[in-house]
C-alpha cells in the first residue's frame, strides 16, 4: 500500500487539517492558499503538478509552493491595492495553477476567463470587473495593450522558445523573497475564509454572462464536503482534461486534489489519442468528464467490438450481462479485470472512478460502463454553488439520480407538483456572495433565507437522492397539457454513433399548440458518406429519430426534425446554449 493512501473519513473529511488550526487558519475553513501550504508542509517532495505535452514535467507540492510564493511577490510589487481583480486565462498547464495560486497568495482575487472566448468578449469582461492586471495567452495580449492594465504576462511560449512557466519566472526574477515559510504563513493568517476569492463569468447555456462572486468559504467548504460522498486518497491521480477556468473542472480536478494533497495530471488537448496517452503514462486514477465525451469514448468502444465480428460480439456482450447478474446475485464484481483487455484499449483499466458532471449522464451508458467494470460518481450544481450540490456515490450508486445531497448542505423542492417534482433549491456554505455589480439578479436567485433557487425542475426520494427532469424555462407544452423537458429527450440519443448533437426544442403547430422538434447534427462519418444526398442523410438521421419515438410516451413524440451541418453554439462543458442555437437556426431560416 502507498504511503500516502491513508483512511479518510467520510463523515470528517476535513480531519487531517484540524491539526493545523490556530497555526495556519483561523474559523470554521481555511482559504486556498492555506490548504495549499498545509499539503505543502505535509508532502513537499510529492508530485503536485506533471503534464505530457509538449514535453514531459513534474513539479512537487515544494517546487510549486516556492514559484507561487516568488510570482505572488512580483504581483504585490505591481498592484498595491488588496482585493483587485486579476485574470488567468490560458490553457490548462502548470503555469495556470501556479500563478491562480499566486494571485490568490498575493491577497487579490482570481479572474479565471475561458480562454476560447473573443477578442470583444475577453475586453468587456476585463473592464467590467475592472481588473488590474492579466496573466494570458500570448495572442490575447494585443486585445489588452490599450486597456491600462497594470501589467500583462505571457502564459505561454514566447519568441525566445521558453515555455509559459519559465516565462513567468523569468518575468518574477527581479523580486527577492527573503520571507521565511513562518513569515508567509503568518501573513495568510491575516485573510478570511469570508474574502473573496474568484469571479467567475458563467452563460450557461442563456447567453447571458454574470459575474459570480465566490469566497474561499465557498470553495473550501465545497471540496471537503463533497467528500462525504467521495472518497479521495493521497496516492490518487486527477487527470484534469476539462477547461479548469470552468466551476467544475476548477473544484473537481484542481482544488479538490490539492484539499488532499493528491496529484494532477493535466491534459492540453482533446485529441483522444493524447489523453489516452496522458492516463497511462500518469498512472490516472480518477478521471473527469462530460457526458459528451463520456459518451463517445464508450460508442467508439462498442464500434470497435461490433467491428470485431459476430463471435466477438457476441461473446463480449454475453459475459457483459454475465458479469451483471453475478454482481447482482452475490456482490461479486469481477468485469473490471475481466473486461482489461477492452477498457485498456482507451487507458481506462487502471482507473478508480469515472467523475461526470456538467449535464445529465443517461443512465444507459452508465450501465454499459458498469458492465465493463468502470464505476462512476457523477455530480450535480452551478457555478453559483462552487459548484458541487449532490454526488452520487460510487458505492451506492442510483441510476438515473444526480445523486446523494452533500453533508452539511440542506435542500428543498419548492412548488411540487403530484409526482413531487419542483424547483430544486439548496443552502449551504458553498452559496456564492452574490453577482458582481447585480443586486437584482442576486436577489431573485437567493431568497431572505438563504436558498438559492437552481432553475432546476426535480424530486428527491426517501434516501435523499436528488433526480431532475429538465430547466424549468424549457418546458414544452403539450396540445394536452403535458409538460415535456427536452433533456429527457436527448439523453435517449446518446448513443447513437450516426448524430454528433441533438437539440430537443418546441414549435408552433397549425393549431396554437406546442409540438416537439428535434434538431440533429449528423456525425462527420455521416456527413462525408451523404455528401452529395442530403435527403438521404436526412433519411438515416430520421430512422434514429423513428428508434427513439418508438419508446416515447406517446406525448413526447418528436413530430419535425430538422438537420444542421453547422456545429452548435456551445458552453465551455459541451452544453448547447439554447437561446443562442434557435437564434442561429432562426437566422438561416432552418425554423
Amino acid at each position: 500500500m502507498s504511503k500516502y493512501r491513508k483512511p479518510i473519513r467520510k463523515d470528517k473529511p476535513e480531519g487531517w487539517i484540524l491539526k493545523y488550526r490556530g497555526d495556519y487558519y483561523n474559523g470554521e475553513w481555511p482559504t486556498i492558499p492555506q490548504i495549499f501550504e498545509m499539503a505543502c508542509h505535509e508532502c513537499p517532495d510529492k508530485i503536485f503538478l506533471e503534464t505530457f505535452a509538449p514535453e514531459h514535467q513534474t513539479f512537487t507540492f515544494g517546487e510549486a509552493q516556492q514559484l507561487v510564493r516568488r510570482i505572488s511577490e512580483k504581483i504585490k510589487s505591481i498592484v498595491a491595492e488588496p482585493d483587485s481583480k486579476i485574470v488567468v486565462s490560458g490553457i490548462n498547464s502548470p503555469e495556470w495553477a501556479i500563478c491562480y495560486l499566486a494571485v490568490q497568495y498575493s491577497g487579490n482575487v482570481v479572474i479565471p476567463l475561458d480562454n476560447t472566448l473573443h477578442e470583444n468578449e475577453v475586453r468587456n469582461l476585463v473592464e467590467f470587473s475592472e481588473a488590474k492586471m492579466a496573466f494570458v495567452d500570448g495572442r490575447k495580449k494585443p486585445y489588452l495593450d490599450s486597456m491600462g492594465l497594470e501589467a500583462i504576462v505571457s502564459l505561454d511560449r514566447d519568441i525566445s522558445g521558453k515555455d509559459g512557466l519559465e516565462y513567468v519566472v523569468d518575468w518574477a526574477s527581479d523580486v527577492e523573497v527573503a520571507k521565511s515559510s513562518d513569515e508567509f504563513r503568518l501573513e495568510l493568517l491575516k485573510r478570511s475564509e469570508n474574502d473573496l476569492a474568484a469571479i467567475l463569468f458563467t452563460s450557461g447555456t442563456t447567453g447571458n454572462p454574470k459575474g459570480v462572486m465566490l469566497t474561499h468559504r465557498n470553495f473550501v467548504s465545497d471540496c471537503f464536503l463533497a467528500q462525504g460522498n467521495l472518497v479521495i486518497f493521497r496516492d490518487d491521480v486527477f487527470y484534469a482534461i476539462l477547461p479548469i477556468h470552468h466551476a467544475y473542472a476548477m473544484v473537481a480536478a484542481f482544488l479538490v486534489p490539492i484539499s488532499q494533497a493528491a496529484t494532477i495530471v493535466f491534459g492540453k488537448k482533446m485529441i483522444p489519442k493524447q489523453i489516452f496517452h496522458d492516463v497511462k503514462e500518469g498512472k490516472v486514477t480518477i478521471f473527469l468528464g462530460v457526458p459528451v465525451l463520456y459518451n463517445k469514448v464508450i460508442a467508439g468502444l462498442m464500434d470497435g467490438i461490433r467491428k470485431k465480428g459476430f463471435l466477438v460480439n457476441g461473446f463480449v456482450k454475453f459475459m457483459m450481462g454475465f458479469f451483471a447478474v453475478l454482481k447482482a446475485i452475490t456482490g461479486l464484481d469481477c468485469s473490471k479485470r475481466f473486461f482489461g483487455f477492452v477498457t485498456g484499449k482507451v487507458s481506462l483499466n487502471k482507473v478508480r472512478v469515472l467523475i461526470s458532471g456538467g449535464g445529465p449522464l443517461a443512465p444507459i451508458v452508465v450501465k454499459q460502463y458498469n458492465r465493463l467494470g468502470l464505476k462512476f460518481i457523477e455530480g450535480y450544481g452551478m457555478t453559483e454553488t462552487a459548484p458541487i450540490t449532490t454526488l452520487n456515490p460510487k458505492d451506492a450508486y442510483k441510476l438515473g439520480s444526480v445523486g446523494r445531497v452533500l453533508p452539511g448542505m440542506e435542500m428543498k423542492i419548492e412548488d411540487a407538483n403530484a409526482d413531487g417534482n419542483g424547483l430544486v433549491c439548496f443552502r449551504g456554505p458553498n452559496i456564492m456572495k452574490g453577482y458582481l455589480k447585480n443586486d437584482e439578479a442576486t436577489r431573485e436567485i437567493i431568497d431572505e433565507d438563504g436558498f438559492i433557487n437552481t432553475g432546476d425542475i426535480g424530486h428527491i426520494d426517501g434516501d435523499n437522492y436528488l433526480f431532475l427532469t429538465g430547466r424549468q424555462k424549457n418546458i414544452i407544452v403539450t396540445s394536452g397539457g403535458k409538460n415535456v423537458f427536452p433533456e429527457e429527450i436527448e439523453n435517449e440519443f446518446q448513443l447513437f454513433t450516426d448524430i454528433d448533437e441533438v437539440m430537443i426544442a418546441g414549435y408552433a403547430m397549425s393549431d396554437g399548440s406546442e409540438g416537439i422538434m428535434a434538431v440533429v447534427q449528423p456525425s462527420e462519418a455521416l456527413i462525408r458518406q451523404y455528401a452529395d444526398d442530403k435527403p438521404a442523410c436526412k433519411e438515416r438521421i430520421q430512422q434514429s429519430v423513428d428508434a427513439v419515438n418508438r419508446a416515447l410516451a406517446t406525448y413526447k413524440k418528436i413530430s419535425k426534425l430538422v438537420i444542421t451541418y453547422d456545429p452548435f453554439p456551445m458552453s465551455s462543458t459541451k452544453k448547447i446554449k439554447r437561446p443562442v442555437a434557435m437564434q442561429m437556426l432562426k437566422d438561416k431560416g432552418l425554423i
